[in-house]
């Protein structure tokens, strides 16, 4: 019924390089292109414009672990154990990522699995989780590797380096201890909400071994009935 309600249109072809271009209904743009490299394989990137840049300063430590806080949390009624329960045996993961100018998806799947890589991509739409217990692992592998790296040498004149390039600005500088107070499992999980929250404006590329007709109502299904929020950046 998705696919009926979610039509995408064609853009047209670009046979010089091979790829195919799809306009979703919610304005999503969907770049195709079958290779035979691998004979069970199918590469997933995705991208929007925004990232932290446009996070204000005091979320930005919220927003550069918020990917890390779901990864740890799981998708959905899923937590993280289930999940990786669920996925054993499975060809299909993917993982969120928010970058200075951009967020994203990275993804890899076979044939078999395609439909639960994008029922997944979904889920970090519609249902991501944020646990409690996410945030404590996050805050004490952080420490750990804070406390370790201040005994480096190299690490005290890379963070000298910092500190005179970029005049204490935080959201280049190195981390340090004080910084784990920032960690915010609400505010984290407002701004992945905000990140992902529509898809009107978000570019998904697909390269692999799947078939044009069997990739299509699978993306009209999952990815074209993500809300549009009419938000273009």
């Amino acid at each position: 019924p998705y696919t009926t309600l979610f039509r995408s249109v064609r853009l047209g072809r670009d046979e010089a390089l091979g790829t195919t271009t799809w306009r979703l209904a919610n304005g999503a743009t969907v770049i195709f292109k079958h290779t035979a490299f691998q004979a069970d394989e199918i590469l997933l990137e995705a991208f929007s414009p925004g990232g932290t840049s446009v996070v204000e300063d005091a979320a930005f430590v919220p927003a550069i672990t918020a990917t890390a806080l779901q990864r740890r949390s799981g998708l959905g009624e899923h937590d993280a154990l289930a999940l990786l329960r669920l996925l054993t045996g499975r060809k299909a993961d993917v993982e969120a990522y928010i970058g200075s100018l951009h967020e994203g998806l990275r993804g890899v799947a076979g044939r078999a699995d395609l439909e639960l890589l994008l029922q997944q991509v979904h889920l970090l739409f519609t249902a991501p989780r944020f646990d409690a217990a996410a945030l404590e692992l996050e805050r004490a592998r952080r420490e750990e590797d804070l406390r370790n790296r201040s005994a480096s040498p190299a690490s005290w004149l890379w963070d000298a380096y910092s500190e005179l390039l970029w005049q204490g600005n935080h959201r280049y500088t190195n981390w340090k201890l004080d910084d784990l107070q920032a960690l915010d499992l609400e505010a984290s999980r407002r701004v992945f909400r905000d990140r992902f929250s529509t898809a009107g404006d978000w570019t998904f590329v697909f390269v692999g071994s799947a078939l044009e007709a069997e990739l299509l109502p699978l993306v009209e299904t999952w990815i074209g009935s993500l809300r549009d929020a009419g938000r273009r950046e």
